[in-house]
């Protein structure tokens, strides 16, 4: 894999990126100890993954004790480190986690049972599925939601027998430290999870250090390089890659809920979110009255730093994010775009320190404006004004990504319909973000947003190999075996119809000849 930065080997300053206060200095790890690391991992998962579902469930259960206990704490280190509201860490990511760690601890025993497979045709032969852990799965995490994407993806590897490894945002690490130091007060033992803080650089060497899996959240152009990487070296990979995601509001929806609902989905977290909302597709009947009921709900909300549970936007998280946003909207008001609130964004000091840009509202976009195509990541949406849903749909699916999208109205058979045309990995009528959170849920997208399941169900079995075993069940032989005949393929050849004929009488004729032919050939011998 190429290297995604050069190698720096000076310690990671962790700051507030809401005041730029220095939190501490974090070591970062070699190339030598991420293998080390592996090792370590690989050592210990022998024993782990040869565990009981059950017995995994009863050593993690201790988990969601820590977790409920420290939840203060955990969400005040959060908005520290990544400048969003406590409120937001708590609701957004703790609360999240402790669901998905709750539906793992109930559920993971019957989801990674032994599945019987009853055969038609072999009817001598029982099979199962069993269902195994790869073995060290390396965890790379980025730092919108360093706690909810770290140890929300590990605990499904962890319940599923694996050994974790994982690499957090060189701009959180210390929640990346903290996500460690709550598995071991709980009683994992120590190399089953292991955090490895480092740049881009750590994140390359832990691809390359042999595990058996990897699961990356980040960007596309990162996630390309790992996926490559990881093809190389035929190591499955799980990515989940951000998203453009659009909003379709019909002109019978309840337009004050919608736009109550759609200023939170585009501005929660600054709107740092892959799955925030970045384009809304309004119809044209009711576009006047929505989006001056959007701009009168995103002009109400409070930025800052949040010291006294009196602040609803955060600031960005840095200014490469921050600078993202500025060519985006520079462009686009040099082009005819309208800012109907917010566009005016306030410069920090260094890279991460006071990088605030208010909640943005843009209207008379094109489709080939970059705030209409690429993601964003920031706080802005965009409002484009669609004839119906046909044309909804449409702009809704006009992108590389693919991982959320919602559509308001008051016609659930419409909701429906639509839900369906549109190709996201999850899709929400009336509602936005807020189901992706839930323990049972699963998350990942499609197209550029990657590939691959986290939490719910699918976020334990994206954790596990597939393994077929089968028992023959009387010590007889097999018709297939040598020596082959003329006779043995005309038998043969002459079932076929008996078993998949599309006509229920064809089937029942040729199950007779069949029949009539297997007796005379027993009888002649």
């Amino acid at each position: 894999m190429d290297a995604i930065v050069e190698q720096d080997p000076s310690p990671i300053r962790a700051v507030d990126p809401a005041t730029g206060e220095h939190l501490g200095d974090v070591a970062v790890v070699t190339e030598a100890q991420v293998r080390q690391a592996v090792r370590r991992a690989r050592a210990a998962q022998g024993d782990w993954g040869g565990r009981t579902p059950r017995a995994r469930v009863a050593a993690l259960r201790p988990l969601l004790e820590v977790l409920v206990e420290r939840r203060d704490e955990l969400a005040a280190l959060i908005s520290r480190e990544t400048g969003k509201p406590r409120f937001e860490a708590l609701a957004s990511e703790v609360i999240p986690t402790l669901d998905l760690l709750d539906f793992a601890l109930r559920h993971a025993d019957e989801l990674l049972a032994p599945r019987p497979l009853p055969h038609r045709l072999l009817r001598t032969t029982r099979s199962e599925r069993h269902l195994e852990p790869w073995g060290v799965v390396g965890v790379i995490t980025p730092w919108n939601y360093p706690f909810l994407l770290t140890a929300g993806t590990s605990i499904g590897a962890l319940v599923a027998g694996n050994a974790v490894v994982n690499k957090p945002s060189e701009y959180t690490p210390l929640v990346g430290i903290e996500v460690e130091r709550l598995f071991r007060d709980a009683g994992l033992a120590p190399a089953l999870y292991q955090c490895l803080p480092g740049r881009g650089d750590a994140g390359r060497a832990l691809v390359e250090a042999g595990c058996d899996k990897i699961s990356f959240t980040g960007s596309v152009a990162t996630g390309r390089k790992v996926a490559a990487a990881c093809g190389e070296r035929l190591i499955p990979v799980a990515l989940e890659l951000g998203g453009k995601d659009p909003a379709i509001v019909m002109d019978d929806a309840d337009l004050p809920r919608a736009a109550k609902a759609l200023t939170w989905a585009a501005f929660t977290n600054a709107g740092q979110v892959c799955a925030s909302v970045e384009r809304i597709f309004v119809h044209q009947a009711v576009q006047a009255p929505f989006v001056a009921r959007l701009v009168e709900e995103v002009r109400r909300l409070r930025q800052g730093a949040d010291r006294a549970f009196d602040v609803d936007v955060g600031c960005m998280v840095n200014r490469m994010q921050w600078e993202v946003v500025k060519r985006q909207l520079d462009e686009a008001r040099a082009r005819g775009a309208k800012v109907l609130v917010g566009g005016e964004g306030r410069a920090g000091a260094g890279e991460k320190g006071g990088w605030y840009w208010p909640p943005t509202v843009v209207t008379a976009t094109t489709p080939d404006m970059a705030v209409q195509r690429d993601e964003t990541f920031g706080p802005v949406v965009t409002v484009v004004p669609v004839a119906g849903e046909e044309e909804a749909v449409r702009q809704a699916n006009d992108s590389i990504y693919g991982l959320t999208a919602s559509v308001w109205t008051r016609d659930e058979a419409r909701g429906e319909r639509m839900a369906r045309r549109l190709c996201f990995g999850s899709v929400f009528v009336n509602d936005a973000l807020i189901p992706s959170g839930a323990g049972e849920a699963p998350w990942g997208g499609v197209k550029a947003s990657g590939f691959g399941k986290s939490r719910g169900a699918d976020g334990i079995l994206e954790m596990c190999r597939v393994k077929h075993v089968a028992h023959e069940r009387f010590g007889l032989d097999a018709p297939v075996w040598f020596p082959y005949t003329a006779e043995k393929y005309r038998l043969l050849s002459d079932v076929v119809p008996a078993l998949f004929a599309v006509s229920p009488a064809r089937r029942v004729r040729a199950g007779l000849a069949g029949l009539g032919g297997l007796l005379r050939a027993v009888t002649s011998r």
